[in-house]
């Protein structure tokens, strides 16, 4: 495959072959192995493809970790937070928005005031109308 591509005068191209055979490879083999068997293959980490995924692993980490930040500092604010408010900040997808929500935490005085939800209404007797 490498004697074959060195014909090919299209560097780009080129770099999106090996790039996609690496992610081939990584379907049936471990990344290990993958290496192993591309090692030498220069100029893969140039590809746009192995560029594009591996922001959106970073992108992916960075809003792991504004979570688990978020949910760790907050329950020294805020105590526990309850599943509504585990699954709000889980399905948030803004890392800009999860900081914004760190840098609150210290002005509201519970998860639902934090992330906007009116608190919960408690269940009992009915006000007396006067």
């Amino acid at each position: 495959m490498k004697r074959r591509l060195r014909r090919q005068s299209e560097r780009t191209l080129v770099r999106d072959i090996w790039a996609a055979t690496y992610i081939l490879l990584g379907l049936r083999y471990s990344g290990a192995v993958a290496r192993v068997l591309l090692q030498g293959v220069v100029g893969m980490k140039e590809s746009a493809t192995y560029q594009a995924i591996v922001e959106e692993g970073i992108t992916k980490g960075k809003l792991e970790e504004a979570r688990k930040a978020l949910l760790l500092v907050g329950q020294g604010f805020l105590g526990e937070p309850d599943a509504a408010t585990l699954a709000a900040v889980n399905a948030q997808a803004d890392l800009a928005a999860l900081e914004e929500l760190r840098r609150r935490l210290a002005h509201v005085q519970s998860w639902q005031q934090l992330l906007g939800h009116p608190p919960a209404r408690r269940r009992g007797r009915r006000r007396a109308d006067s």
